[in-house]
């Protein structure tokens, strides 16, 4: 098995290059809508580094020999943070998007991105409570990637439409 500081560093290597993918797709997309295609990088960056900055939090306790118990939950309330504040720009942001094409938003996503959220920011608390334990902090850390995967996806082959 994987130690959880060799996972950590992983977990930033593919930060740095989900962000590096971002550039080049908004580099080479023609995007006839602007609005949606920031929307789309700011999603696809927001994922990217606050992924890499949980783990890199994660390993400066771990190397500065802060007790595990205590990495995991400091490092699950930054997740929160995180999360809290990523989603609520999101839903600004597409809320605003929203208003001028209302077919911007399709349901099935958002039910998923948001069901899924809620249930890692859950996790994330209970760890933070009672568990404090690294797996919950893989888990809230891999969720911006599956996000971000989500993102790209969008930015690399949206429909025309959007």
């Amino acid at each position: 098995m994987i130690d959880p500081a060799n996972t950590l560093y992983v977990l930033i290597q593919v930060s740095v290059a989900i962000a590096g993918f971002a550039g080049i797709v908004s580099a080479v997309r023609e995007h006839h809508k602007q609005e949606v295609l920031r929307f789309r990088l700011f999603t696809l960056l927001y994922c990217s580094f606050s992924t890499g900055l949980a783990a890199a939090f994660a390993l400066v306790l771990m190397h500065a020999g802060v007790a595990p118990a205590a990495t995991w939950r400091a490092t699950s309330a930054l997740f929160i943070v995180f999360s809290i504040g990523g989603a609520v720009t999101s839903w600004r942001r597409a809320g605003a998007l929203a208003r001028k094409d209302p077919a911007f938003l399709r349901i099935a996503p958002l039910i998923v991105i948001n069901g899924t959220l809620a249930l890692t920011i859950g996790l994330q608390i209970y760890n933070l409570i009672d568990w404090a334990a690294f797996w919950p902090v893989l888990v809230g850390i891999l969720w911006p990637f599956g996000l971000a995967c989500y993102s790209f996806a969008q930015l690399h082959f949206g429909s025309a439409r959007d």
